[in-house]
């Protein structure tokens, strides 16, 4: 677990692909057979992050917006904001390649007044 912690993605990177070429099989595979509970899931986003962070938060918006019974307000906001410096037009080109509609289109199906303004300015601004 300390070489997740305190090592740069890249470098985290090589190390999963690494560890295919030497073991013969991708660590998401030992993980599913080795490891139960939570640790399991854990270590999955983990690994999910690593190698394709984009990904990993267009999956994340997915399921904050439509995954449950109530949107999940304070993880959609934690998303756009953190990622809005970093990496946001990748994720939005992704969530809109993966689902097929743009997040604003999402969005403005969902939220309504000043909050849905909010939020597809945080959006429009990348």
């Amino acid at each position: 677990m300390e070489i997740f912690t305190s090592r740069s993605y890249r470098h985290l990177r090589a190390v999963l692909d690494q560890y295919a070429r030497v073991n013969q099989i991708d660590f998401m595979d030992a993980v599913d057979c080795g490891i139960r509970s939570n640790l399991k899931k854990g270590m999955k986003a983990l690994v999910n992050f690593i190698r394709t962070p984009h990904v990993y938060f267009a999956e994340r918006l997915w399921e904050t917006i439509k995954g449950g019974i109530s949107l999940d307000d304070k993880s959609l906001m934690r998303i756009l904001i953190t990622r809005s410096e970093i990496d946001l037009v990748e994720v939005l080109k992704t969530f809109q390649q993966q689902y097929q509609k743009p997040l604003t289109k999402v969005i403005d199906e969902v939220t309504h007044g000043g909050y849905r303004h909010l939020l597809i300015t945080i959006i429009s601004t990348k």
